[in-house]
C-alpha cells in the first residue's frame, strides 16, 4: 500500500536487504548535466542476469498522482538492481473503504480471477498484458 504518498516502510526494508545483487554503478542512461555523465562511472558493468521485477501496489483515494513516488522509486530500484521491471499496477479507490461486504465478495473474485490470469502471463511470457493490467487496475 501507499503511506502518505510514498511506499511502506516494510517494503523498503525488503529491497534493501536485495542490495547485494545490486549494482554500485550507474546505469548507462544518466542525465547528461550530472556528474558522472560521460565518465567511466556513467557505465554499467557486465552483471549476470537479475530477476524481473513487478509492482503492484493501491491506495485508497481516487488519485493515480499519489503513485509517483512509488514508480519513481521502482524505475529507479530495477535500474540500480539490473533488473527488468516488467509491469506497474497502481489501483485507486480501496473498494475495501467504500463496498458493502456483499458486494465485496464479488469484486475480489472478480480481481482474483484477473490476477491469476497475470501470474499465468508472467510465468509464461514474463510479461503482463495490456488488458490485464487494465482490468487489475479498474477492478480494485
Amino acid at each position: 500500500p501507499v503511506y502518505f504518498g510514498n511506499i511502506s516502510g516494510m517494503l523498503k526494508t525488503f529491497m534493501d536487504r536485495m542490495t547485494m545483487i545490486g549494482s554500485p554503478h550507474t546505469a548507462a542512461g544518466t542525465k547528461e548535466n550530472s556528474p558522472e555523465a560521460g565518465t567511466k562511472e556513467a557505465a554499467r558493468p557486465a552483471a549476470p542476469a537479475a530477476p524481473k521485477l513487478m509492482m503492484v501496489s493501491s491506495c485508497g483515494f481516487s488519485d493515480r498522482g499519489e503513485f509517483e513516488v512509488t514508480s519513481l522509486w521502482i524505475n529507479k530500484v530495477a535500474q540500480k538492481m539490473n533488473m527488468e521491471l516488467i509491469g506497474e499496477i497502481y489501483a485507486t479507490n480501496g473498494k475495501a473503504f467504500h463496498t458493502s461486504p456483499e458486494a465485496l465478495d464479488s469484486k475480489i473474485s472478480d480481481y482474483l480471477q484477473h490476477a491469476e490470469q497475470g501470474g499465468k502471463e508472467i510465468a509464461a511470457a514474463m510479461n503482463l498484458s495490456a488488458a490485464t493490467k487494465k482490468a487489475l487496475e479498474q477492478l480494485i
